[in-house]
């Protein structure tokens, strides 16, 4: 904890150097909210010797402003200010001390390096950032008894740890990463590490995998293994629950890969104390829970079942199931955590996990088949909801009243159908992210129906999900009787008729689809309060050390609605 002098101290410093010009900063045009506190930390860092305790507050200050404006909203200049500002503090010499002022600064500069860099234009110099976190990292491995050590090697190894994640989506930013080799880093660093700390390193090299090839991999896979055989303080269930348990989920694979190439290695988890509830909505409804109340759980059942009747009414059912369909109960999955889906979900359902849940059809003709689907509690969020449910329901009702045989039965143009229904009954007219990318796409760049129709789960979310909801909703207000053939030969396993209908759809009423959707357009869009938090796929709960608790010095917003808390 800072001593009250030094928050005295840092108090009369912020009122010198800031509090007078603070009102107009704010307000000068071309100017961010963020723009004070980089004048505060440029300021500063111009001191001679360096003065902690006026940096540390500007770092700190950048940090809360973090979660309460959007960072893509900082004016370039701004931006450029930022990262000149951070590549100046981690070239002084109090910036690598190995004690008390030091760890401050190491804590906060990795912290900034993540919630400034991914969504910017300073993301591809990240990696560049990230350069002077490495030789600290292996310098303050072994910890001392002085708690905000700890706080920045754990904030320094996620700043890694992070960049790792968003090179998954990002072949540059992948490639400006490797040439750091942190597989050599981190595998340096394992053997010499324990309790969370090794956890960590773990989770890192795990997120490290995505990003190589294949032969990389299989040698990655191979290190990491011999590590932890060879690791004098793990014992042979502690290396199997490691290796299984935090590398490889993580990296994303799931229990055939235990069962295969890795058998003997893997620990399970136990699925009754994964899952301790079953609660039945109904004889054609259950849910399986972790630590959901009762009264939630029939929320959920009545929100499913509410479902329903919209569905049969837009598609004209009559609530017949398609010829050979014997789902006749579906199991939801409710997670408290997307920790608990990705760990559970890969060794116990065989299921990868990198998404926001899915549905298992499995064989519908399979007397034995069990129908599934999983998902997550909105743990980012105060109130409770379920991630996804809604969406994931309505694939449950397509495969079981619309769409013959199991999933990927018809080989072409069903992502636009499946995703598209799913998101126009789970979220009606109020789609805001539909409409803000209609909103920002000129009119001659949006897609035509022929495009949508032939929309791949490898086109990206665009596509997949909101264009494919805007071809929803057009033919849901405009050509209900054509929606309805559709249905139609898609539960009479008639395929040749259901493309031949498409195609003429695309070709008869592309203008109208467009007007469709520039009439969309004039509409205002829904207002909405997307607030500031630490991504929801990033960390995992079970990593959180307990002794470093968020705190009004160490903050971070972990929800939606999370209160503001000052910074000290």
């Amino acid at each position: 904890m800072m001593n009250p002098k030094m928050k005295f101290h840092t108090f009369v410093f912020f009122l010198l150097c800031c509090w007078s010009a603070w009102p107009h900063l704010v307000q000068a045009k071309n100017h961010s909210a963020f723009y004070p506190a980089l004048q505060q930390l440029q300021h500063s860092l111009q001191q001679n010797p360096l003065s902690e305790t006026g940096v540390t507050p500007a770092l700190q200050q950048l940090r809360h402003l973090s979660y309460q404006h959007a960072v893509t909203e900082m004016p370039a200049a701004e931006l450029k200010l930022l990262h000149q500002l951070l590549q100046q503090l981690s070239q002084q010499p109090e910036f690598s001390q190995s004690k008390l002022p030091g760890w401050r600064l190491q804590e906060h500069y990795a912290v900034l390096l993540y919630r400034f860099y991914p969504d910017t234009e300073l993301k591809p110099l990240w990696p560049e950032q990230l350069k002077p976190l490495l030789p600290l990292l292996q310098q303050e491995l072994i910890l001392s008894d002085e708690l905000q050590q700890h706080y920045s090697w754990w904030e320094q190894i996620r700043s890694l740890a992070f960049g790792l994640y968003y090179g998954r989506s990002d072949p540059d930013l992948t490639q400006a990463l490797l040439q750091l080799k942190p597989a050599s880093f981190l595998l340096q660093l394992t053997p010499l590490s324990q309790g969370w700390q090794l956890q960590h390193l773990l989770w890192t090299l795990a997120y490290l995998h995505p990003l190589m090839d294949e032969a990389e991999q299989k040698q990655l896979d191979q290190q990491v293994l011999a590590l932890l055989q060879q690791h004098k303080d793990v014992s042979p269930t502690e290396r199997k629950q490691l290796f299984s348990q935090l590398y490889l989920v993580n990296s994303f694979r799931v229990r055939d890969n235990c069962e295969q190439e890795f058998a003997g290695q893997c620990l399970y988890p136990d699925l009754t104390q994964a899952l301790p509830l079953n609660y039945h909505c109904s004889e054609r409804l259950k849910i399986r829970a972790k630590s959901i109340t009762e009264s939630q759980l029939k929320q959920s059942c009545e929100q499913l079942q509410g479902l329903e009747h919209k569905f049969h009414s837009l598609l004209d059912t009559q609530q017949q199931p398609v010829a050979n369909d014997l789902n006749q109960q579906l199991e939801v999955v409710i997670f408290d955590h997307y920790s608990d889906y990705n760990l559970y979900g890969s060794l116990l359902f065989n299921i990868h996990t990198n998404n926001g849940g899915m549905y298992i059809e499995g064989t519908p003709s399979d007397p034995d088949n069990q129908a599934r689907f999983f998902s997550f509690q909105h743990f980012w969020q105060q109130d409770f909801a379920v991630w996804n449910l809604e969406h994931e329901y309505i694939h449950y009702l397509d495969g079981r009243f619309v769409s013959y045989g199991p999933f990927e039965h018809f080989p072409t143009q069903m992502v636009w159908w499946s995703e598209g229904l799913a998101e126009l009954i789970a979220k009606g007219q109020h789609n805001d992210k539909a409409r803000e990318l209609l909103a920002k796409t000129k009119a001659e760049e949006r897609p035509s129906l022929e495009q949508i129709f032939a929309t791949r789960y490898t086109d990206g979310l665009d596509l997949t999900y909101r264009w494919s909801y805007w071809a929803w909703l057009f033919l849901q207000q405009q050509q209900p009787q054509q929606l309805r053939l559709l249905k139609q030969h898609l539960s009479q396993d008639f395929f040749a008729g259901y493309q031949q209908l498409l195609q003429q759809l695309a070709s008869s009423s592309e203008l109208q689809f467009q007007q469709f959707l520039q009439q969309q357009v004039s509409q205002p869009k829904a207002e909405t309060t997307a607030a500031l938090y630490l991504g929801k796929y990033l960390y995992r709960s079970y990593l959180q050390p307990a002794h470093l608790p968020v705190s009004a010095e160490h903050f971070h917003r972990l929800k939606q609605d999370e209160p503001q808390k000052d910074p000290l």
